[in-house]
């Protein structure tokens, strides 16, 4: 998706609940504004914000219009999203509902931007399937947070596709706060094509052998005092394996033909491997 060639529209949802540290959210939303307003492609370029949002906030925006990206300004947990209540209380959205939420307009839902912490986990749901969805691995601070932000949308602005604006937003954080608390990443979903016609290829069924996988993985895992496998999930063309290691949470994904071809213990190893990394 590139801004040169249609028009884009943005939801960008802020909630800073009661109870909860306080968010400089008001100044994200000004330097967004600012981003787009400032930009080439201004004219093309449609925001709707949400603030004090609720899941009933974000479910009819999406009954109301068609958005290209979806912008989440929020705390986050390891368990999910804090969003607000009726009454402006903590509400943990549930994980796997928001993701079928985002999955149910995407086409043309092409990007899930979750400015929040400890959001790796939520988004990896989400990729399964939107194109492209970034998160926060971890904590963020407020300033890499919005610095991000104006990264991402002064290149969206300038008519570049979701990867590279991404890369913009690194690049924004490490040129202006470089010691910021700051670790994301950008998930893709891959496509899935048959070589002869272009149609989706149907999944296999590997759950024997991905249930095979996910018991020895969680032995080795808890054996070696490491971690532990969170959950594993079925995808269009891969298994996407959330593991704690060490307290942080990654997000491992494997395709269907890898998990085809190669022996269970050469997968244990590839993971284990990518675990340390």
């Amino acid at each position: 998706m590139r801004l040169g060639e249609s028009h884009i529209r943005v939801l960008i949802v802020f909630a800073n609940p009661k109870g909860t540290d306080p968010l400089r959210l008001e100044r994200e939303d000004r330097i967004i504004l600012e981003s787009i307003r400032l930009s080439q492609y201004r004219n093309r370029i449609s925001i709707t914000r949400c603030h004090a949002a609720t899941v009933h906030d974000i479910r009819r925006a999406l009954l109301d219009d068609e958005f290209h990206i979806i912008h989440i300004s929020a705390h986050g947990s390891k368990v999910g999203l804090i969003l607000e209540d009726e009454i402006g209380e903590q509400y943990v959205v549930p994980q796997q509902a928001l993701a079928e939420l985002f999955q149910t307009y995407s086409p043309p839902l092409e990007c899930v931007l979750l400015n929040a912490c400890y959001s790796i986990t939520q988004g990896g749901l989400i990729s399964l399937g939107v194109p492209f969805t970034i998160v926060m691995d971890g904590p963020i601070s407020d300033k890499a947070a919005i610095e991000f932000s104006r990264g991402f949308y002064d290149a969206i602005g300038a008519g570049r596709d979701i990867e590279f604006a991404y890369n913009e937003g690194c690049r924004c954080v490490k040129l202006s706060c470089p010691n910021a608390q700051f670790s994301s990443a950008l998930l893709v979903k891959k496509a899935r094509l048959s070589a002869d016609n272009g149609e989706a290829n149907q999944p296999r069924d590997l759950s024997s052998k991905v249930s095979q996988l996910v018991g020895l993985l969680d032995k080795e895992l808890r054996k070696t005092k490491r971690g532990l496998v969170e959950n594993h999930e079925f995808g269009m063309d891969q298994v996407m394996l959330k593991i704690r290691v060490r307290n942080r949470y990654q997000v491992i994904r494997i395709s269907f033909s890898e998990i085809e071809q190669k022996s269970i213990q050469d997968l244990l190893d590839l993971i284990m491997h990518y675990s340390q990394s």
